[in-house]
């Protein structure tokens, strides 16, 4: 019981909105309400579900999909799987890409008795007898229940549930034909379109965020060279003929002959460039130690979008683990905008780490 109740008490991370950014993503004079798991929410056009959730200080957002762990924003990069949620007939969709949506309604996937109480996290006590793949070694005889047993493995464990008498929608698809495409539109992205502008091509470029920019927008969100550097990358892109920009699309695959779809919010646009430029940025290592996956752990890159794209405060209070330069940088950022840190644990001697690490030891 001691573990129910470590849940409950932290399912509050004190997050807070911000006053406004510079380069913040949300329209506050556009609110939204919404639901999720049956209460009524408030949020700001530009919002996606995570940001919208954590403005309300609502930490958990989702379970694992074995033990039903609890589970939160990680990478806040469109690449957070565990927190899924349906909507409507839709399933498995990505809360941390979904943009809010006004008197919409949402749910966590793979829940028993709800996301707060889900009566299948007590599968964790359990867990030393459920090691990777058990139950093809202990229930395949006698084989005439082992179908029982699938299925009801799939349920406990599997994700959401595809609502098979949903209406068929048909999407629009359209063909495009082009002489660059850009996969990315963060610094690599808008630098390889400004070099296509001084060349006569046809270009398109692509991003799955709502706007261009990738890490301009958190990283160097504070640099002012940067940030002119950006604006005038997007001034040329956007009163040029040449480039065509899609945002909130990515590509769902590469195919023989530069064929690229990019699956979007109103359907597909196929793309058959001559070239592709792959401009799809870095990912964040997380660090691996006992429960780094629950609630309360985020990537500092994670902490700082939320703070210059959807001007929220993920926690009043930090301590980071630095693996590199950027440790101290992202510290100075996130106590720049009012969070405390605490400590920063360094993996090596921090006198290696530059003028960050002068500056924090200061």
């Amino acid at each position: 019981m001691r573990y129910l109740m470590y849940l409950w008490r932290e399912i509050r991370w004190m997050a807070k909105r911000l006053p406004p950014q510079p380069n913040e993503w949300i329209k506050r004079d556009r609110p939204l309400s919404f639901v999720f798991e049956g209460e009524q929410y408030d949020g700001l056009e530009g919002d996606v579900l995570s940001s919208a959730l954590l403005a309300n200080d609502v930490a958990i957002q989702a379970r694992s999909f074995k033990y039903h762990r609890p589970r939160s924003i990680l990478s806040f990069a469109n690449h957070d799987a565990n927190v899924l949620v349906t909507m409507g007939d839709r399933t498995n969709v990505r809360a941390d890409v979904e943009p809010l949506a006004e008197g919409c309604s949402y749910r966590a996937v793979n829940t028993v008795g709800g996301l707060r109480f889900d009566f299948a996290q007590t599968l964790e006590w359990f867990s030393r007898l459920l090691p990777v793949g058990f139950y093809y070694k202990a229930f395949y005889r006698p084989r005439a229940l082992f179908p029982l047993w699938e299925g009801l493995f799939r349920r406990m464990a599997g994700l959401g549930k595809v609502n098979t008498s949903a209406r068929s929608i048909r999407v629009s698809r359209r063909f495009r034909f082009c002489d660059v495409l850009i996969i990315g539109g963060g610094v690599a992205g808008l630098a390889a379109a400004k070099r296509c502008l001084s060349e006569a091509v046809d270009v398109v470029l692509a991003d799955e965020n709502m706007h261009l920019g990738g890490s301009f927008d958190y990283l160097h969100a504070r640099d002012k060279s940067a940030q002119a550097v950006k604006n005038v990358i997007l001034e040329q892109i956007n009163t040029s003929t040449r480039i065509e920009v899609l945002t909130q699309h990515f590509a769902a695959g590469f195919y023989a002959d530069n064929s690229v779809p990019l699956a979007g919010p109103n359907g597909i646009v196929h793309i058959h460039a001559k070239t592709v430029i792959f401009a799809t940025g870095l990912y964040e290592q997380p660090a691996v130690f006992r429960n780094n996956d629950l609630p309360g752990v985020i990537l500092t890159t994670a902490a700082q979008r939320l703070v210059h794209r959807y001007a929220i405060a993920p926690c009043t209070t930090a301590v980071i683990l630095a693996g590199n330069d950027e440790a101290y940088a992202a510290a100075a950022d996130l106590q720049e905008s009012g969070i405390r840190i605490a400590a920063i644990v360094d993996l090596v001697d921090r006198s290696s780490r530059g003028k960050f690490a002068a500056a924090a030891s200061a």
